[in-house]
């Protein structure tokens, strides 16, 4: 079946067809069925033999040399084979040189592949051939000669090349110079021919856009009448310009057909490019208005001087009118000009003027056809998801940078959080001011980079502005920098050296947020040894207290870290400070039964003894709290002991009756007797080891209010737990 032919030939001769074909049908199959179709197995074996006269009795009896048969051209087989003198006839008959093979193959690419010798490539090379068209594996005919290593071939196609380049240039410097000045401006009339047509076109569509802009800026009538003055002076220009272009070619006449030799040749020669005739060149060269020969009438001797006066002018009188014509059409191009630009710098003002409306506008509706609308939380969602094509649309319409989602995080706190460096710089460079904006937790962006562990965002931050000691207004957290490195409860090695870098570069050791609060006291609060020791060695001071009064060495005891009690204390903490109501690190750590916690500080020397404003010490708190251990330690490092810890229900407990009658007889024994008749009450009485002091006694009574009296008189210290009773010695009575 016969295919249709591709595309046409690149300028070998003039009879090759130029119109572009229909792309050819998928089915390759060949059919013999047509006349010339029944010629092809002919063509095919004169091909094959080289027979020149039996191609060109072919062709001339009607085969289409543009056919494409089992995936090729005849143009292919006679490149293929090599045969030279056959593809020169074959190009003669018009065939479309740069047509393609099913493998997206030219002639040249099957010469440069199959053959040699250079002759076929040449004369392909010669008659136009593209020798930069590839095949479908992306491959040109130079580069499957080189894999061929068909070296002359590559020299050949290399030469060739070079020569393009040379023809190329020289053709360039020709229409740039006077003498292809005419050629040049022939061309650029043929380029111009379609846009010359519609030089009315101009006017409408400044027109139209002038109105749309002042629809758009409630300014449509100025705007109309801005884009129709605009309008009409480009389509005029156009006007005049083709006018002007077509006079000077028609006076030029009609230009010969030049190529590259030709005018080498011309030049070699020593003659000129374009030659004129006398007749031509006069036409040419004088002026329109100017007086011509066949149009002077001849005047008679006869004639008198006045008739000659009047029909000739002098030629000051010529030069007096060409010099007002001159003026005349002189001030006519400045009014020309002057109008459009005046109006164009009026539009140009009013646009600067809107310049960010318009600007702004357009990158909405971008953002509309992509499908996004254009919303403050729009933008942060793209922001969240590192959009940054998206994210530079927004902030080219116009989005407030200062948004914020439902945590109260601007866009720069939320790349802060997730590692977005690009778009920290370009937020902190484009809006500064984001810099200090904080999220619903109190956070700014370099916070959240600092509480992420980011080091290498907090160094971007603090390079593109942010302060290192910035405080958040009104924050009762964390509300610095610094500060945000220590309130963690995930404190890793990142946090460490984020906080050394904070200090190195300038942060404020003894910064307070809204409550007072200090670094030191956050390092504390969150048993970090190592952070706190690095902050004393900067400056910290270990007595310092936030306005509550609370301090680094009352949260260690609170919160039980003995090891940084005792670095604080070895960095000069004052053991007898205590908050307003008297409470000191002693106690809270009783209060929260830190037992480690309370023998440090009884080792450092804490007050065994003191009380609160209430009265209460740090035996009342370890009593009331039953913590046995406590209370004996306490004890044993000199407290108080008083009466020891009774709830009033066991002072108001009607026990049961037991009946004592002892003199100087063991006090363990006795508080053995009243535990036996305790244990009928569900009571269970502990009686320390080391009570072995001996005493009188004689009472029958309650066993609860027999024991309590026993206490008092011989010193022990009771603590009722529930229905357990514990009896301890007091040092007092020790001593």
């Amino acid at each position: 079946m016969e295919s249709t032919t591709p595309g046409s030939a690149k300028g070998y001769q003039k009879q090759v067809k130029k119109e572009p074909p229909p792309k050819p049908k998928a089915n390759r199959t060949t059919d013999y069925s047509s006349p010339m179709a029944k010629k092809w197995p002919l063509f095919l074996n004169a091909l094959e033999s080289g027979n020149v006269d039996d191609v060109k009795q072919i062709i001339e009896d009607g085969l289409n040399v543009n056919v494409l048969r089992d995936g090729v051209t005849p143009l292919m087989i006679a490149a293929s084979k090599g045969q030279t003198e056959i593809a020169e006839v074959i190009l003669q008959a018009g065939v479309n040189i740069n047509a393609k093979s099913d493998d997206g193959e030219t002639a040249l690419h099957k010469a440069a592949f199959d053959q040699e010798k250079t002759d076929v490539v040449q004369l392909l090379m010669e008659s136009g051939i593209d020798i930069d068209a590839k095949n479908k594996a992306g491959k040109t005919a130079f580069n499957l000669a080189e894999e061929k290593k068909h070296r002359d071939i590559v020299r050949a196609i290399k030469q060739h090349q070079a020569k393009l380049r040379s023809d190329a240039q020289d053709w360039d410097d020709f229409l740039n110079s006077a003498e292809g000045k005419p050629f040049k401006q022939s061309r650029l009339y043929d380029s111009m021919a379609t846009v010359f047509r519609f030089w009315w076109l101009p006017t409408a569509v400044l027109c139209g856009t002038g109105l749309l802009l002042g629809f758009l800026f409630n300014a449509v009538i100025i705007a109309g009448i801005t884009g129709i003055v605009l309008g009409s002076a480009a389509g005029f220009s156009l006007f005049l310009w083709e006018k002007k272009l077509r006079t000077y070619l028609v006076e030029l006449g009609p230009l010969p057909e030049l190529d590259i030799e030709t005018i080498r040749q011309k030049r070699m020669a020593g003659e000129p490019i374009l030659i004129r005739t006398q007749q031509e060149t006069s036409s040419a060269d004088r002026p329109s208005d100017e007086l011509k020969p066949a149009d002077i009438h001849h005047l008679s001797p006869n004639d008198s001087p006045s008739m000659q006066a009047d029909d000739w002018e002098s030629p000051e009188e010529d030069g007096i009118e060409k010099a007002a014509h001159l003026k005349k059409k002189r001030l006519l191009k400045i009014i020309y000009f002057a109008v459009p630009v005046l109006v164009l710098a009026v539009l140009l003002g009013a646009g600067l003027y809107k310049k960010n409306s318009l600007v702004q506008w357009y990158f909405t509706k971008k953002l509309e056809n992509k499908g996004i609308p254009f919303s403050d939380q729009a933008f942060l969602a793209e922001a969240s998801k590192n959009n940054e094509a998206i994210m530079d649309l927004f902030i080219r319409a116009g989005v407030n940078l200062s948004a914020k989602n439902e945590k109260g995080q601007t866009v720069l706190i939320i790349a802060a959080e997730k590692g977005y460096a690009n778009t920290i710089v370009k937020l902190a460079k484009l809006n500064p001011s984001l810099l200090k904006d904080a999220d619903n937790s109190g956070n700014t962006a370099l916070m959240m980079a600092v509480r992420e562990g980011r080091e290498d965002i907090v160094r971007l931050l603090r390079e593109n502005g942010s302060d290192v000691n910035y405080i958040v207004p009104s924050r009762e957290g964390a509300a610095s920098a610094l500060q945000a490195a220590l309130d963690t409860t995930d404190f890793k090695d990142d946090h460490m050296r984020i906080m050394q870098y904070l200090l190195q570069n300038g942060a404020n050791v003894k910064s307070r947020n809204a409550s007072g609060r200090f670094p030191l006291l956050f390092a504390v609060d969150h048993g970090l040894t190592e952070a706190a020791k690095i902050l004393i060695e900067h400056g910290a001071d270990v007595n310092d207290a936030d306005q509550e009064g609370n301090f680094s060495l009352m949260s260690a005891a609170c919160n039980g870290y003995p090891w940084l009690a005792a670095l604080l204390v070895e960095k000069g903490a004052n053991m007898q400070m205590a908050l307003s109501d008297g409470s000191t690190p002693l106690m809270c750590a009783v209060q929260g039964g830190h037992v480690d916690m309370a023998k440090a500080l009884l080792e450092k020397g804490a007050n065994v003894n003191a009380k609160t404003t209430s009265g209460m010490s740090a035996l009342n708190i370890a009593a009331g709290a039953g913590n046995i251990d406590l209370v004996k330690m306490l004890l044993a490092q000199g407290a108080e002991a008083g009466a020891g810890y009774i709830p009033d229900s066991f002072i108001i407990l009607k026990g049961k009756i037991v009946a004592l009658s002892a003199n100087k007889n063991k006090i363990s024994d006795m508080l053995k007797r009243i535990a036996r008749t305790a244990s009928r009450d569900g009571y269970r009485i502990n009686v320390d080891p080391g009570i072995d002091q001996k005493g009188t006694m004689k009472a029958k009574a309650p066993w609860n209010a027999v024991l309590i009296d026993v206490a008092a008189k011989n010193h022990l210290f009771l603590l009722v737990r529930g229905k357990e009773v514990f009896v301890l010695p007091s040092r007092k009575r020790q001593v």
